[in-house]
């Protein structure tokens, strides 16, 4: 596949950069593709990447805040009008949109949307014209589906997974899901989807601990907290500029108790026993689980270690800035390969040096919660920038050495 552009970045000669579109195809019939209708031949994949100006994606969310849909922003030259509605009717609202790197033989997909807006402007009398598009992740199809709240509720007893198939087939989702987990971590209780199915399913994912978010190859990925995807990177001083590392000195999110109760129940308190416990008053209660009621409470202890664990961080990594344009040593993994590759419910470790430049603290075991790319296309290749997005886990910490 000779698709896209040469990624132009020292120590991978071989990697290429592809935006491309998908359009539904039957016979010589072209148009848009419109969620919810049958596949009539198939998806026919436009590569626009000679045309890109740049592109940037947002996806997951942030250490206060759940994963949300992704969302693309993409800049197309236009010049000769071939992405103007009434020029072509191939691209447009509805149509999906992939950004992807490959080598020939890998594929690693960055982004895989569904295309919202699509606006034509120009500038200077038409001497330059352009279209900007955005595009969504398939995670804001679920706040679409609200209907009358059930009579008779439903699912009681039922596994996450059994839970997910059930959310998924209300809001008719067409893309596929990947669940993994812990053993045991859980059953929940009835519902009658008296919320938007949204709502729904992120109760169910901080009732058992979990983390739900569009992978980066379009598949809804919901993945346990404690464990994540189980893959983890290290970046050192000549991965990043240790000016664009953005840490917390603070105590905003210590805890020295939380009360969990599930919905109709009496609320347990669970006391946070670190620094939390002999300095801070702070505490937290949430009354809205819905899992099932285990002996000695061990659903609600479960999600209340997971809480508390990520509090006891009073100096903290909130994000880190990557880019392709910098060095890096073989003793450390490469710092493209992290924004290649790197994804939410990854582990990052970073090296940071501190004004003597001999030590350097070690932030270790830190949740990547969120992913902000930037990818701006010129005739020497492409120059890639990544903010990750950290929050602590029960097993984070940091140390001077």
């Amino acid at each position: 596949m000779d698709w896209g552009v040469k990624l132009g970045i020292e120590g991978y000669p071989g990697y290429r950069f592809v935006v491309r579109m998908g359009i539904i195809t039957s016979g010589s019939l072209l148009g848009p593709m419109v969620l919810g209708s049958a596949v009539l031949g198939g998806i026919r994949w436009k590569d626009v990447t000679a045309d890109v100006q740049g592109a940037t994606a947002e996806r997951g969310g942030s250490s206060t805040s759940r994963p949300k849909a992704g969302e693309l922003n993409l800049r197309l030259l236009n010049q000769d009008q071939k992405y103007s509605p009434y020029k072509s009717t191939f691209h447009g609202p509805g149509s999906l949109i992939q950004v992807l790197v490959h080598n020939g033989t890998n594929v690693y997909s960055q982004f895989v949307g569904i295309t919202q807006s699509w606006n034509e402007t120009s500038e200077g009398l038409t001497a330059y014209e352009w279209v900007d598009i955005v595009a969504w992740e398939g995670l804001f199809l679920w706040n679409d589906v609200d209907e009358n709240a059930l009579v008779t509720p439903v699912g009681g007893g039922e596994t996450l997974e059994k839970r997910v198939d059930r959310l998924a087939t209300k809001v008719n989702y067409t893309f596929s899901y990947d669940v993994v987990h812990r053993p045991n971590v859980g059953t929940l209780q009835a519902t009658n989807l008296s919320q938007d199915m949204a709502t729904e399913l992120y109760l169910t994912m901080d009732s058992l601990e979990c983390m739900v978010y569009c992978g980066k190859d379009g598949v809804l990925k919901i993945r346990d907290r404690a464990t994540g995807n189980g893959r983890s990177w290290f970046i050192g001083a000549d991965h990043y500029n240790p000016d664009l590392l953005v840490t917390q000195n603070d105590d905003a999110k210590i805890l020295a108790s939380i009360d969990l109760a599930r919905v109709g129940g009496t609320a347990v308190t669970y006391v946070n026993s670190g620094v939390a416990g002999r300095y801070q008053k702070r505490s937290t209660k949430r009354t809205d689980m819905i899992t099932v009621a285990e002996g000695s409470d061990a659903d609600l202890a479960r999600v209340a270690a997971g809480i508390l664990g990520r509090s006891v961080q009073t100096y903290r990594p909130e994000s880190v800035m990557v880019e392709s344009g910098q060095a890096s040593p073989t003793s450390w993994t490469n710092n493209i390969q992290v924004l290649i590759e790197g994804e939410i419910c990854d582990r990052l470790t970073i090296h940071h040096p501190v004004s003597n430049n001999i030590q350097h603290v070690v932030f270790s075991n830190y949740n990547i919660v969120g992913l902000r790319h930037g990818w701006t296309v010129s005739a020497r290749g492409v120059y890639w920038s990544g903010q990750l997005i950290l929050d602590g886990e029960v097993d984070a910490s940091w140390a001077l050495m």
